[in-house]
């Protein structure tokens, strides 16, 4: 599980786990200790827990996550009141008491200092166009104060969780952070650790870039393969052409001062060697083909601890 700073363009934690069908709720206990107070968290339905919520609010933390109407008990207070719209469809908003619930589906009892209730704001987004898994609405839960943020930011805001995905997707196919051979768990988790640190290197160049030739123009027309097309390639004559002590310079450079070099170098960057390729529209829905059927793949530390056990 990653966890992504949306200020600053970088992964800032990330909990490996070696079972890859675990899911992300047995991992949230061990993020408690990032929940500084006035930090802000999104996230999907996922993480769409009761405890959880109540744990962050307790730290003077916030979040904005995607309700799971079966994880996830409330009940409403008020009727629905429409904010306004965005460009996504209709945004409506009511207060709601979420109820955290024991396995059996009743409720839990209160104890000193641990809360098992408290009141929400529920955004409900009614959506121009359906989802892709036929949604029509989605409804996100915050602690955000509504003089902080009202309803219609708070639904944009949301829509932002998605840069988390478009980083995976650039840690899959450029900097390759999935092993393509079958891996023991713990050899494909510091691949995609290596790959984590990577995405991060490559943010801070993209970001030298946007500083020196603007935001529009490096988003638009610079392509991050081809960016690590020529690090993979000239990085090994550079290494033979200079020797060790010509890097040895850098190490001792403040932040304020190496953000300067790495801006002096980016503004003498020929953008138009890494040109980015625009793809075309995708394929309307039911004409994909799935490749892979459900129960194809099993998490390789299950199958190791399977064989474990026989022996």
């Amino acid at each position: 599980m990653v966890v992504y700073d949306l200020d600053l363009g970088l992964v800032i934690d990330a909990v490996p786990c070696e079972d890859a069908h675990a899911q992300e709720r047995a991992l949230l206990e061990e993020m408690l200790d990032e929940g500084a107070p006035g930090d802000l968290w999104i996230g999907d339905r996922n993480f769409s827990v009761a405890w959880w919520f109540l744990k962050l609010s307790q730290r003077g933390a916030y979040f904005l996550i995607r309700q799971h109407t079966t994880a996830v008990h409330t009940e409403p207070l008020n009727n629905f009141v429409t904010i306004g719209r965005t460009a996504t469809g209709e945004v409506q908003e009511r207060s709601v008491r979420v109820v955290e619930m024991d396995g059996r589906g009743r409720r839990r009892r209160a104890e000193p200092g641990h809360p098992r209730e408290m009141e929400l704001r529920q955004v409900r987004v009614l959506l121009n166009e359906p989802t892709q898994d036929g949604h029509t609405e989605i409804l996100l839960l915050t602690n955000v104060p509504a003089g902080d943020g009202d309803a219609l930011l708070l639904s944009q805001l949301y829509l932002k969780r998605w840069t988390i995905e478009n980083g995976f997707q650039t840690m899959t196919e450029v900097l390759r952070c999935e092993i393509n051979t079958l891996a023991y768990p713990k050899a494909a988790l510091l691949g995609f650790c290596v790959a984590l640190v990577g995405y991060n290197v490559l943010a801070a160049v993209r970001s030298a870039l946007r500083s020196e030739h603007g935001r529009e123009k490096v988003e638009k027309e610079v392509s991050s393969y081809h960016v690590m097309c020529e690090v993979r390639e000239t990085h090994r004559g550079m290494a033979i052409a200079l020797p060790p002590e010509t890097w040895a310079q850098f190490r001792g450079l403040s932040l304020g001062e190496f953000v300067e070099l790495l801006r002096e170098v980016a503004s003498q960057a020929n953008l138009r060697k890494y040109p980015l390729s625009h793809r075309s529209k995708p394929k309307p829905e039911g004409t994909r083909s799935r490749k892979n059927k459900p129960g194809e793949h099993m998490a390789t530390a299950r199958l190791l601890n399977e064989r474990m056990a026989k022996r």
